[in-house]
């Protein structure tokens, strides 16, 4: 299993002054507001997949491959994942041509979304260098389950420099435990695998972080407690060094803690993240008929918004960031931002691989952007944006920015990955 997870974990560290970003919410039922969507005339494929029009975007196939991609994504937006990996999944058998460009997202949905690993064995054979993979040292090992001895949990948090950390148990042993939406893999440092006798292979891999490369080993964690909600079987990555996340500066520690709760896990609660009130909310999804979706998982939480124009821009969600900032380049387009006009700033954050990186970014006053989900308009104003100099994007379907814990301090956030739901409350 080919595992490309993206540990979001960022450490903002300000060396130069900063201003306090306001965040100004507004909600209003979306039968009072008459809300215009662009009526857009395409010529090729890439633009409307870009913007999330599978219809359109299957219209101007060229190739069998953009015709899979485009139907995949319709089934992604309707988080019908399932049909999208057999959509996948049918098409790599049928061609091999198809193999290459395709290859990981199915390995990533079962591995990261569904883990039932029977299911793995559709594209073992498949699959070029599936035998050195972690699919071999996961085919055995139990089915994953969740047991909900409560329907719905509270759990505090513990804020550090604005990440969400939690108290998890593990064999009878409490844990903290950072809440990361940016990390599509959960995560435990290699001392509480050692502590508690958890099973991890000895195949080294390095997972990609937001500033480098850690090393991690497969592993298989028997049972986890989330207060009323327990999680048997669930698989991890067991981090080659005691604490999961450690960011320091020479003798300084800003944080460290013992492991993460990635999307993998995330997504299988509706969950809400309340920074105002320090709570984490679990509840078991019940799935509904939602029409208006403004959520989607394409190796990233993806949160659909629009600007003032109506024009769509695409967010990639990060809890496990506290620092929110967005794409200079399709910011200033749409917006029809010169940020020659700007004011720049550096910025230096220090990651989960303990690394220091420098980015310039631009500041930007009265953005304005809304979300429409579930007949629902969240207007946000922000008194001051980062538009990124450099940008690294983290999907196929390239993104406009990252929003991290910055923009949520004093609100409360719910996630609903089954209905594809993302809501802002004060």
């Amino acid at each position: 299993m080919n595992k490309i997870p993206f540990i979001s974990i960022a450490l903002a560290l300000f060396f130069v002054s900063c201003t306090t970003i306001k965040v100004e919410l507004n909600k209003v039922n979306s039968s009072n507001v008459k809300v215009d969507t662009i009526n857009y005339i395409f010529s090729e494929f890439h633009t409307p997949y870009r913007i999330l029009r599978p219809e359109e975007a299957y219209n101007f196939a060229t190739t069998e491959s953009q015709k899979i991609a485009a139907e995949g994504l319709k089934y992604l937006m309707q988080n019908r994942y399932e049909d999208a990996a057999e959509t996948f999944v049918n098409a790599m058998i049928e061609s091999d041509s198809l193999e290459k460009l395709w290859d990981y997202f199915p390995t990533i949905y079962y591995g990261s979304i569904n883990y039932n690993w029977r299911k793995l064995e559709e594209i073992e054979n498949v699959r070029i260098g599936s035998t050195d993979s972690s699919f071999i040292f996961y085919k055995d090992k139990p089915e994953f389950n969740i047991e909900f001895i409560a329907d719905s949990v509270i759990i505090p948090i513990k804020l550090k420099y604005g990440f969400p950390l939690i108290k998890v148990k593990i064999n009878g042993k409490y844990y903290y435990f950072v809440v990361d939406t940016g990390c599509n893999i959960t995560l435990i440092g290699k001392n509480i695998a050692t502590k508690n006798n958890i099973i991890y292979g000895n195949k080294e891999t390095k997972v990609k972080a937001i500033d480098g490369y850690i090393t991690t080993f497969d592993g298989f964690l028997p049972e986890l407690d989330l207060e009323k909600i327990k999680i048997f079987n669930f698989p991890v990555d067991v981090v080659n060094r005691n604490d999961a996340v450690k960011s320091k500066i020479l003798f300084i520690t800003f944080i460290k803690c013992d492991g993460i709760i990635g999307w993998d896990l995330l997504s299988k609660f509706d969950f809400t993240i309340d920074y105002k009130n320090k709570q984490l909310i679990l509840r078991k999804p019940i799935e509904k008929n939602i029409v208006q979706r403004n959520l989607f998982w394409y190796h990233i939480p993806i949160l659909k918004f629009y600007s003032s124009s109506n024009y769509p821009l695409l967010f990639f969600f990060d809890s496990g960031s506290n620092l929110s900032h967005f794409n200079k380049l399709s910011i200033s387009r749409v917006f029809g931002i010169d940020t020659n006009n700007l004011k720049k700033s550096n910025k230096r954050l220090l990651g989960a691989a303990n690394k220091l990186i420098k980015n310039r970014y631009y500041k930007y006053s009265n953005f304005q952007c809304y979300t429409l989900a579930n007949d629902e308009i969240s207007f946000l104003s922000v008194n001051k944006v980062l538009l990124k100099d450099i940008w690294q994007d983290y999907s196929p379907v390239s993104t406009d920015g990252i929003l991290g814990s910055n923009w949520f301090k004093n609100k409360a956030i719910r996630v609903d990955m089954l209905n594809g739901i993302f809501e802002i409350t004060e």
